[in-house]
This record gives C-alpha cells, sequence and structure tokens, in this order.
C-alpha cells in the first residue's frame, strides 16, 4: 500500500497507510511471508507446501473496508496455480508493532479455516464500490 494513498487500512489502526518491507523465505517445507515497516516486526504467515500437482484456479473474491462510516466493497477478479486446499497447514505470528496490537485485539484464531497455497497467483485489483 503506498503511503499517501486515499484509501485508509479497512482496520482503521494507522491515519496513512503503511510503507511496509516484504520478505519471503522457504523451510522446513513451509514458505513463510514476513512483514515489517521500519524495521519492527508486523506479522509472519507461514503456509505448508503441499506435494501434488497445481491446478489452475479462477475466482472472485470479496473484500470489504470502511471509508468515512461508509462500507465499500471491491471485488478481485484472479486467476492462480493452486497445489492445495487444507482446513490446517497454516500458523501467523505477530510482531510488537502498533498494527500487530490491533490484531491481537481483534482476537483472531489460532487456527484457519482453510490455507491454500499457490506457486502463482495474478490479480485484478479495482476500486472500491459503495455496497
Amino acid at each position: 500500500v503506498r503511503r499517501g494513498s486515499p484509501l485508509k487500512p479497512h482496520v482503521g489502526f494507522l491515519s496513512q497507510a503503511p510503507v511496509a518491507e516484504i520478505g519471503f523465505e522457504e523451510k522446513h517445507g513451509q514458505r513463510t511471508c514476513h512483514l515489517a515497516e521500519g524495521g519492527r516486526h508486523i506479522l509472519s504467515l507461514s503456509v505448508d507446501r503441499p506435494s501434488g500437482r497445481p491446478r489452475q484456479e479462477q475466482r472472485n473474491l470479496v473484500t470489504y473496508c470502511v471509508l468515512e462510516n461508509r462500507l465499500l466493497k471491491t471485488v478481485v477478479r484472479t486467476g492462480m496455480s493452486i497445489e492445495r486446499r487444507r482446513m490446517r497447514g497454516a500458523t501467523l505470528a505477530l510482531g510488537d508493532h502498533e498494527v500487530s496490537r490491533e490484531l491481537r485485539r481483534l482476537e483472531i484464531s489460532a487456527r484457519p479455516i482453510e490455507s491454500r497455497f499457490a506457486e502463482r497467483m495474478e490479480a485484478v485489483l479495482p476500486a472500491p464500490s459503495p455496497c
């Protein structure tokens, strides 16, 4: 997310959108995405790397955000090479950043509803529209 973007983060924890550092690592059969800002750890999301043959999938993902007390909806068109869907197989570790503290206050479950491993993904991110 670019600093100065007209859209604020949907959780409402910052007055301006952050500029975050994103890094990936592979080890012990997992791919981990690390998110940080200014060297401060926000979160790490690890997903098990499944075995099996990838399949092509296209679907619409729907996201919601609030801007100036109005609920907005975005339909994100995606195409991906997905290897597997699982009921488990992912972990989330929160850091010490303000965003991490806000996510803790939301009491996010440690058990994922579903995890997917997508080696490749494409997405069209349009502007949101009012609900």
